[in-house]
């Protein structure tokens, strides 16, 4: 059989679709039913009136009200599918529909819910209502409820649309897009749509990017719990042959890290051609981490007809520009956003179900002393027994001599874990984590972003990162999936900071935005700005700030005070 190109399989394709928009095509038993609007829904959620009635219109449904029903008395099929005879999802009656209005309005008030270009008239606020098989949702009802986002997004994912959700790490995003994934993969299975890679298997139809192995294997570790779907993670430091051997046996999904699937993709071994439902997860922290170029090259890779749908924990304009050029829109169409909790505001945000408390301390004595007073006090609290405890350092070895540190001299189970260590360390020292053999990890920022264990009771800023976005995501590692007793340690020492000034003025900004208490000492730093230098006397620091010469070096004795700007050098003495 001749290789097709895949301009004849995107053709062969949109023929398949047309005749079955034409044919009426829908699946029984409860399966899925291929909506015009290119959506998938559970066709087991809407009953028609007759059996021999054609079914609802399922896309409208979510993207619309149901209108008001009058039963029809002649009984003929233009009758029957006639807009104004369509069963309402919610009832039969207008004042249901309005009711139910009512409900998901108080529900987006009550959760912070922000929907934006989309009509939000229907959200999963119960598992009942979400649009997915039974099966699917069997073993999530052991969650009393939907997450906010998986409530806000998945109406809106099924039903074909592309999407892009802000929320802050920890809210459930996973599962927002691998079941309506999940769903879309299945459906073209069973509609013959898969025709086969280089190798002749078939898929994959769906794949996600994310910028960590750690979180590419945790996304994958949900995808065989929650779905059925055949998967492969890509990732960087493990051996390219078995990833390899799982592409030729043929999978539903890739999973993978930007890098890795780009070398995978120049080797002639990882065919996108059939993949048009698109995921990324934490675009922010991929353009962080520099993959801009490899994702817009994955991109380019894909049809322009694809379903995309982006995550995201904030929305600066790098984001902003890139999921302008990877979401294909018709003109005129803008895509839908769900905003949780005032995420992608110009003020970052942290979640508000943590207990955060800021220690200023001057040296890294004060930092053993009071790491040591926080662990015992942990301790007490639970029982004699450390819970799960993460403490970052700025430094791979800084990293390994606090875990050291705590080992031996503070008696503690710790293990560190940073980019030097190899794939097996990192995975053995996630394990022992996770398990509670180490309840302690100490980790550089490699972990602060998409590491997603249960019931971290507390996390640790050894050292204050590099900015105040890396310590909202920090401390997003505790106080998830509404946990409400998650708690946050950061010891704040000038000497960790470029510019003391700022990043007090951000950190404070972030407090009263959780109506956390503000340290008095961590006002005087706002206050007095980058007046201060690192530390006290002569040299670098001990100059009175504001000086002469608008803020330049003035004021002080070399570099003592304010900071270069316009004024230039002035009144200081050099």
């Amino acid at each position: 059989m001749s290789k097709r190109t895949a301009d004849q399989r995107d053709t062969a394709a949109d023929t398949t679709e047309e005749k079955m928009y034409s044919s009426g095509y829908s699946s029984n038993q409860g399966s899925y039913g291929y909506s015009n609007g290119g959506g998938y829904a559970s066709q087991a959620m809407y009953q028609p009136q007759q059996q021999s009635a054609p079914g609802p219109d399922w896309s409208k449904d979510w993207r619309s009200p149901a209108p008001q029903m009058t039963p029809s008395t002649t009984g003929s099929d233009q009758d029957r599918n006639s807009p104004a005879t369509k069963r309402p999802r919610h009832g039969t009656a207008g004042n249901m529909q309005d009711q139910c209005q009512h409900t998901v309005e108080q529900y987006m008030k009550e959760n912070e819910v922000e929907v934006r270009n989309y009509d939000a008239k229907n959200m999963c606020l119960t598992w009942d209502d979400c649009p997915f098989p039974a099966e699917m949702t069997q073993k999530l009802r052991n969650f009393p409820k939907p997450s906010v986002i998986q409530a806000a997004a998945w109406p809106i994912a099924v039903s074909g649309k592309n999407l892009i959700g802000i929320a802050e790490t920890g809210s459930g995003k996973t599962l927002s897009f691998l079941l309506p994934a999940a769903m879309h993969c299945q459906e073209k299975q069973r509609s013959g749509r898969g025709n086969g890679g280089y190798y002749g298997s078939s898929g994959p139809y769906a794949m996600v990017l994310a910028p960590t192995r750690e979180l590419v294997q945790q996304i994958e570790q949900e995808c065989k719990k929650f779905t059925t779907l055949r998967s492969a993670s890509l990732v960087g430091g493990l051996p390219k042959g078995p990833q390899i051997g799982a592409l030729r046996r043929g999978v539903d999904i890739i999973i993978a890290t930007p890098g890795r699937l780009c070398d995978l993709v120049d080797m002639r071994v990882c065919d996108l051609s059939q993949v048009d439902f698109f995921i990324l997860d934490e675009a922010d922290r991929m353009l962080d981490m520099g993959f801009e170029k490899d994702l817009r090259k994955i991109n380019g890779m894909l049809t322009r007809n694809k379903q995309t749908l982006l995550f995201s924990a904030t929305w600066p304009r790098e984001v902003q520009r890139l999921a302008q050029d990877v979401i294909a829109e018709a003109y005129g169409v803008r895509t839908p956003e769900v905003r949780i909790g005032g995420a992608g505001d110009a003020n970052l945000r942290a979640n508000p179900n943590i207990k955060q408390t800021v220690h200023m301390v001057n040296h890294y004595s004060e930092k053993n002393r009071l790491l040591g007073n926080i662990l015992d006090e942990l301790k007490r609290e639970n029982n004699g027994e450390h819970p799960l405890i993460l403490v970052f350092s700025k430094t791979k070895k800084g990293c390994d001599q606090l875990a050291r540190d705590m080992q031996y001299s503070m008696r503690v189970h710790a293990q560190s874990l940073h980019g030097d260590k190899s794939q097996p360390e990192r995975d053995w020292a996630l394990e022992q984590f996770k398990t509670g053999r180490k309840p302690v990890l100490v980790a550089t920022d490699v972990a602060a972003r998409g590491l997603d264990v249960k019931n971290v009771k507390c996390v640790i800023n050894y050292d204050f990162p590099t900015n105040v976005e890396d310590y909202v995501h920090r401390i997003g590692r505790t106080g998830r999936g509404g946990a409400l007793n998650g708690v946050a340690h950061t010891f704040f020492c000038e000497k960790d900071c470029q510019n003391p000034g700022k990043c007090a003025r951000e950190l404070t900004q972030i407090l009263k935005e959780a109506k956390q208490e503000v340290p008095h000492e961590l006002r005087n730093v706002t206050s007095s700005g980058s007046g201060k230098g690192f530390g006290k006397g002569r040299g670098f620091g001990g100059g009175k700030g504001g000086g002469k010469g608008k803020g330049g070096f003035g004021g002080g004795d070399r570099f003592g005070g304010g900071g270069f700007s316009s004024g230039g050098f002035g009144g200081g003495r050099w």
